[in-house]
């Protein structure tokens, strides 16, 4: 990784301090004033050096110190908490399908599994555009297939 400057570290550092939605552009444009090799650097080169890395450790100190984030975008608030302690009781088990509820046999992996693996073996084996649509075009086959077998 290149030297950085530590003038210009401080410099950005300071200037999020006091404006932290500050873009990076102005920071790099003022930073060319205090070290002219900054010019050297692309604006993104400059933004991965300098801004990116203060951002982050701001951010780290706020996640650190229970603040919300620094930054502009703000997160919406959830309701549920995030984070779950345990396993889910028996009685909170997963929602039937539809398939289950209407009383219908559910589709076996298996069987649905075969007939995509059926659909790539056709697909690999066309060898121009013309064979490649005809066999997208049969698309709808395939579909059929699944679907009576979850009958």
């Amino acid at each position: 990784m290149a030297e950085r400057n530590q003038q210009v570290l401080d410099f950005v550092r300071q200037e999020l301090e006091k404006e932290p939605n500050l873009p990076s552009r102005p920071l790099y444009d003022q930073a060319q004033e205090i070290d002219p090799s900054i010019g050297n650097l692309s604006p993104n080169q400059f933004q991965g050096s300098y801004f990116l890395p203060i951002k982050r450790e701001r951010s780290a100190r706020a996640k650190k110190a229970g603040e919300a984030p620094a930054s502009g975008a703000k997160r919406k608030k959830s309701s549920t908490p995030q984070r779950r302690t345990g396993a889910a009781p028996e009685s909170a088990a997963a929602p039937e399908s539809r398939a289950q509820q209407a009383g219908e046999r559910a589709l076996d992996p298996r069987q649905v599994r075969n007939v995509f693996l059926q659909f790539a073996r056709d697909f690999a084996v066309a060898e121009s555009r013309s064979e490649i649509v005809e066999m997208l075009s049969k698309v709808d086959d395939y579909v059929d297939q699944v679907v009576k077998q979850g009958r």
